[in-house]
């Protein structure tokens, strides 16, 4: 797949206000979080304006946090909408060693590396988006060329398009709170729309490295 040009100023600031709200959107609510959202409410509503019948109703603290965990980190046994690409990629529904590795050196290699304080894997959807978000603030501010859009074309395409769809219908299927219900629309909408600007269809890559695997599968 060619890497297509680079964006706009206009269209790199979109991108990132974009990027950067989902990432939000898809992390642990702490209270940080929680009041980042409450002070970004106007753009979270036009975010799932065609996704929602009315405004977003923002859950308080304790209730937003219990449906993460309950969604994201742990239900019984079972995560219902695992939060890590290698888990759509593999076969076997693993979060994979190699691809936290070959992640790791895209972000090093970008100069956007998680920081060392952050203790999920690379291929956690909100790191994935935190970084599509900095690289397209780096393009913004022309700090960043072509390889800059390289590094942001091969994370939309390669680890963030493969997961959107299951990881958007897992979220429907099971949040019980409208919020989660109309991002997870949103979001899969939007990954629909960064796949055709930049021109990918998203690769479906399947691995099964069992030996590699950092869990059991996350299914």
């Amino acid at each position: 797949m060619g890497v297509p040009g680079l964006p706009d100023g206009e269209t790199a600031a979109a991108m990132e206000r974009m990027f950067w709200m989902f990432s939000l959107c898809f992390r642990y609510p702490s209270e940080e979080v929680y009041l980042r959202l409450r002070e970004n409410r106007r753009l979270l509503e036009l975010i799932v304006r065609e996704a929602s019948s009315g405004p977003p109703d923002l859950p308080d603290l304790q209730e937003m946090q219990a449906e993460y965990v309950r969604l994201m980190v742990n239900n019984y046994g079972h995560v219902p909408a695992p939060p890590y690409a290698s888990c759509y990629l593999s076969k076997e529904g693993l979060l994979l060693e190699s691809t936290q590795r070959e992640l790791r050196r895209i972000m090093r290699e970008a100069g956007c590396e998680p920081r060392e304080d952050v203790r999920e894997p690379a291929d956690h959807i909100h790191l994935l988006l935190e970084f599509c978000a900095e690289t397209a603030g780096a393009l913004r501010r022309g700090e960043s060329g072509l390889k800059g859009c390289e590094a942001l074309y091969t994370v939309v395409c390669r680890y963030i398009a493969p997961m959107a769809e299951p990881f958007s219908g897992s979220i429907r299927e099971h949040a019980r709170q409208d919020l989660y219900c109309d991002l997870a629309v949103a979001f899969r909408d939007f990954i629909r729309e960064m796949l055709s600007l930049l021109g990918g269809e998203g690769e479906s890559i399947h691995m099964c490295e069992q030996e590699e695997s950092l869990c059991h599968p996350c299914s």
